[in-house]
């Protein structure tokens, strides 16, 4: 019933129109009001021109009820404005009434007074007031200027600020439209088809205003639903209002109590038959809107009837209109991602294409070929992969595999014409069209081998079409990473991983990306991504349809029992992208470093809960080892390092960063502890064996780091040592022994380390030999270690200390298989002492350090003692010998260096016999050093020297074979030695060595001034001894 609202005046007056108001362009000012531009889906931009025909002209309300208000221009004076800017004033006949309902009408000022002000403007109250004043009268015009006016001031304000008058009458308002949009048309004239229209337009403004379409009365919007799908059905309906019918339904979101499934069928049933009564672009328009307001609204009934709007959709999709084209595409895209896998929706796309057009053709070759038409138009063929992309987005279903379509390859066929042609942005959206096929596909364990295969052929065959000399496209890469975010996913088997590693990853890797290194820098960056993370990372089923860009941070990562277990595989993606990897001057910035590191945490992680390395383990090292010895073998080019200035030194630092990598990720007792064996085609393997070390002479069966030094020394094709090469050398045994934290671990280590090869016993290694930088570097880190690591309390008591310094005896004698390291040899041996010294005692240095090494020295059957000999005799200086040690059993010995004594022995007769005085080979220093010692110790020690020396100092006194010529002053220095030191008991011990040599030596003597001197120099040794 409508409400009285008392006695109403016939008309209010009208404003004036707002084009007799509005200033030019020219005279438009700061303060003038600006267009108001309302949003695109906004119903007050909706067929605003749209209506029927009529006597009157449109009208709108220019008011301003706040303080932002059209300032009107003012003038000073009357005079001030020229007549050139007057305006003459049409005819009486045609004037309008210029009085507006804003202003009051009681009293009017002068325009032209000086003292004239603005008028403030009225309350959009009394403007509602006066509004409903009109509704309620009974002239059509009167109504129809009300609805004009209020829809006018609603499209004029986004923000409106009298929502709450407006909600406090919404139900007098509701119940005026209820009455005028009731109203017969087919007895009114064009003014009440007008009415009903702008009955309409306000009725969809006041729904699509969120704040005021919840305060309307239920019954209101029930009605709205119902009279608009029964005006629809309706034959006679103009089409006119039909559009506004239509906009309602688009606009309204109202709760499930009044759109329910009942009224959306009858929604969905009108919308089917409508264009067959009703046609144009604008009613299509509007059915696409409804689809998608229906499918947010109730998904369930709007997917169980896709047979009542598929062909629509369909047909929008294929529409002349590039407007119809883009709202059809964001209905069908929207559909497939809110419902996602839907088998009524994949049979329904497949029964409209399957559907016959005649007796040879279907209705999927007819889209097809008109797609292809469409692509060759400007605004029209950037639409087709997306077109192409919805169709495939709508065929999933988790019980059909859309490769099992009867129409797919006709079907792909479109996407790759898309492909091959030449427009930029079509072959860009086409991109993005198959990045939305992978992800309908969906990589998995059902998919089969040759669809996974057809997968990758379009994203690398956009590498292939590159220039080496240019940078990948972003567009590209994004679609290879998203084509590795759904093969990879985290819920995949090890099958499934298997399958797709060689196909996305090492395939590519083999080939296009291992030829360039812009490439082989962006899948290294992949890799430290999917092999490691130290976070769980989310995975998104939708990701592909977010957003088109993909980084490779949000890439799976790849389980890390998977990586050990196919550690070969994931080797020859790294050995592959190698060659062409591009590296920083900071090598652990590179994005192929990065990679490397993934992988070695990756396999540390899957390693994590093993007490003892597993075969499992082992068999990961070997493979490494593998790798890193073909690194080795094929030089600075495995590792892109042959560009560089100093292609060795390159080589060789970011060699060693990968080895220390590995070595320190996964600890070194998978590098010390266990053996790997070593087959005759140069791989190695883990061994079943127990873990101790063979003979010396199997070379085959040792741990890992020895496995390591030995191939990094015996290759002959690099150069000799240098200074990077001996940092890869050092930082590698850094960081095997970096968790052995006790001296004895860590001596142990080193000494296993310094005999790495297999010599003939006598034999000697050239000076440039890498093995000898091998040995150094051993020994300055067992120095270090000697010296920086304290002896255990406990390993003391238990006498284990000992082992200790047999291994620095082993690691010295490696050490003479090299002619020219005693500038490190002698260091090592002082240490040594001093160690022995320091935690034994002096008298302790004999036995434990001096007699052992001279024991390994002549046990080696070195053939130049000469160096070594003459090292530990100066050291031996300093060694209390002859003086009486207490036994075990209470009696009293001296201690006497037998063996080093050999040693001497040994050297003597040696030297005598390869002596060549062009190069004497350390024999001068032996000398002098026997001879210091001669003049050492106690007589009783020097004695016993004497005794166990007498035969092989005849050699150079009797000098038989005539080696020793007069210019060498060899025997001088004996004779020196034995004569001037000696006395007593040594005299007569040695008298009998004297006068042999002696008397052998005068039946030769030359007559040469030299060789008087020489005899005149034995003459006087003689008669010491006699004396």
């Amino acid at each position: 019933m409508v409400e009285v609202l008392g006695p109403l005046s016939a008309r209010p007056p009208t404003p004036p129109r707002t084009s007799s108001r509005m200033l030019s362009e020219n005279d438009r000012t700061d303060d003038s009001p600006v267009v108001v531009h309302t949003p695109r889906d906004s119903p007050f931009s909706v067929n605003g021109s749209t209506g029927a025909p009529s006597s009157r002209q449109s009208k709108r309300v220019n008011f301003s009820p706040w303080t932002r208000y059209i300032k009107p221009p003012s003038f000073t004076n009357s005079a001030a404005k020229s007549k050139s800017d007057l305006k003459s004033l049409p005819p009486s006949n045609e004037c309008k009434p210029t009085k507006s309902i804003l202003k009051p009408t009681t009293s009017h000022s002068a325009t032209n007074s000086p003292s004239a002000e603005p008028q403030a403007p009225v309350s959009f109250a009394m403007l509602l007031e006066s509004i409903l004043q009109q509704l309620a009268g009974e002239a059509v015009s009167s109504r129809l200027d009300a609805y004009m006016q209020f829809f006018g001031a609603l499209r004029a304000y986004d923000n409106l600020p009298g929502d709450q008058e407006i909600i406090a009458r919404l139900g007098l308002i509701t119940q005026f439209i209820h009455r005028d949009v009731s109203r017969d048309l087919t007895t009114g004239g064009p003014l009440h088809t007008n009415l009903v229209i702008q009955a309409l337009k306000l009725a969809v403004a006041l729904v699509w205003h969120s704040e005021i379409s919840a305060r309307l009365p239920d019954d209101f919007k029930t009605f709205l639903v119902d009279h608009s799908v029964n005006c629809l059905q309706d034959v006679k309906m103009p089409k006119s209002v039909v559009t506004h019918y239509l906009s309602v339904l688009s606009t309204q979101n109202f709760n499930a109590k009044v759109m329910t499934n009942t009224r959306i069928i009858r929604i969905l049933t009108v919308l089917h038959e409508l264009t067959n009564r009703v046609t144009g672009s604008a009613i299509v328009s509007q059915r696409l809107s409804i689809y998608l307001r229906v499918l947010n609204q109730s998904k369930m009934i709007f997917v169980s009837n896709a047979s009542l709007w598929m062909d629509h959709l369909i047909s929008g999709l294929l529409h002349h209109v590039k407007d119809i084209r883009i709202k059809a595409i964001s209905v069908g895209f929207q559909t497939a991602i809110a419902c996602g896998p839907n088998p009524t929706l994949s049979k329904c796309v497949r029964e409209v294409f399957s559907r016959p057009l005649d007796e040879r053709r279907k209705l999927v070759t007819e889209v097809c070929e008109r797609m292809t038409r469409m692509m060759a138009l400007s605004d029209c063929g950037v639409h087709i992969p997306q077109i192409w992309s919805v169709i495939i987005l709508l065929l999933r279903s988790k019980k059909f595999n859309v490769d099992q379509w009867e129409h797919f390859k006709e079907w792909v066929l479109v996407l790759q014409r898309c492909f091959n042609c030449s427009d930029s942005a079509i072959k860009a959206q086409a991109i993005v069209g198959w990045n939305r096929f992978v992800y309908v596909v969906s990589p998995s364990d059902t998919t089969s081998p040759s669809l996974l295969r057809m997968l990758s052929k379009p994203i690398v065959s956009q590498f292939d079409r590159k220039k080496q000399d240019k940078q990948p496209s972003q567009l590209a890469l994004c679609s290879y990473y998203n084509l590795l975010y759904y093969a990879f996913r985290p819920s995949a088997s090890f099958q499934h991983l298997d399958v797709v590693w060689e196909e996305y990853v090492a395939s590519p890797a083999s080939s296009i990306f291992s030829s360039v290194p812009s490439l082989s820098d962006r899948v290294a960056h992949v890799l430290s991504n999917m092999l490691w993370s130290p976070q769980a990372k989310v995975w998104l089923e939708n990701k592909v349809n977010e957003s088109n860009k993909l980084d490779p941070e949000e890439l799976p990562s790849i389980d890390s029992r998977w990586i050990r277990s196919r550690i070969t595989s994931v080797l020859n993606v790294f050995e592959d992208i190698f060659k062409s990897s591009v590296w920083n001057p900071d090598i652990e910035r590179s994005n192929i470093a990065t990679a490397w590191i993934g992988l070695s945490k990756a396999l540390s992680h899957a390693s994590s809960k093993e007490i003892t390395p597993t075969p499992e383990s082992m068999q990961a090292v070997a493979h490494v080892l593998g790798l890193l010895q073909r690194l080795w073998n094929a030089g600075p080019s495995s590792l892109n390092a042959a560009i560089e200035e100093d292609s060795t030194d390159a080589f060789y630092d970011r060699f060693s960063f990968l080895s220390t990598t590995m070595i320190y990720s996964l600890g070194s007792a998978r590098f010390t502890e266990k053996l790997l064996l070593k087959t005759a085609d140069e791989t190695f393997q883990a061994a079943t064996t127990p873990t101790h070390r063979h003979q010396k002479a199997n070379t085959s069966l040792d741990s890992p780091i020895l496995h390591f030094l030995r191939f990094i020394s015996e290759l002959p094709g690099h150069s000799g040592p240098s200074p990077s090469y001996s940092r890869l050398v050092t930082s590698v045994l850094e960081a095997t022994c970096s968790d052995k934290l006790s001296r004895s671990s860590r001596l142990e280590f080193f000494s296993q380390c310094a005999d790495i090869h297999v010599f003939d016993a006598a034999a000697h290694i050239g000076d440039d030999s890498l093995a000898e930088t091998v040995w150094r570097s051993v020994a300055q880190l067992s120095a270090s270690s000697l010296s920086s690591f304290p002896m255990e309390t406990a390993r003391e008591r238990d006498g284990s200390v000992c082992r200790d310094y047999e291994n620095i005896v082993n690691i010295l004698s490696a050490g003479l298989k090299f002619s020219d390291v005693f500038e490190v040899w002698n260091p090592l041996v002082d240490s040594l002492i001093r160690v022995v010294r320091t935690e034994k005692g002096d008298r302790a240095i004999s036995t434990m350090a001096m007699e052992p090494l001279a024991a390994s020295i002549i046990e080696q059957g070195t053939r130049d003692t000469c160096k070594p000999s003459a090292s530990l005799l100066k050291l031996s200086l300093s060694v209390p010998y002859g003086h009486e040690a207490e036994t075990a059993k209470g009696t009293h010995e001296m201690a006497f260096p037998h063996k080093l004594i050999e040693l001497v022995d040994k050297t003597l007769r040696q030297s005598y016999e390869s002596f060549d005085p062009v190069e004497p080979n350390g024999i001068a220093d032996f000398i002098e050093c026997l001879t210091s010692l001669l003049g050492s110790g106690v007589p009783t020690f020097r004695t016993a020297v004497l005794t166990h020396l007498q035969q092989s100092l005849a050699f150079y006194l009797k000098d038989g074979e005539r080696k020793i010529n007069a210019e060498s002053g060899v025997e001088s220095r004996i004779l020196t030695a034995v004569s001037v030191r000696s006395k007593g008991l040594v005299l007569r011990t040695n008298l009998e060595l004297v006068s042999r040599a002696v008397v052998s030596r005068l039946e030769h003597l030359a007559s040469s001034t030299t060789s008087r001197r020489l005899l005149c120099t034995k003459f006087r040794a003689y008669n010491l001894f006699g004396s």
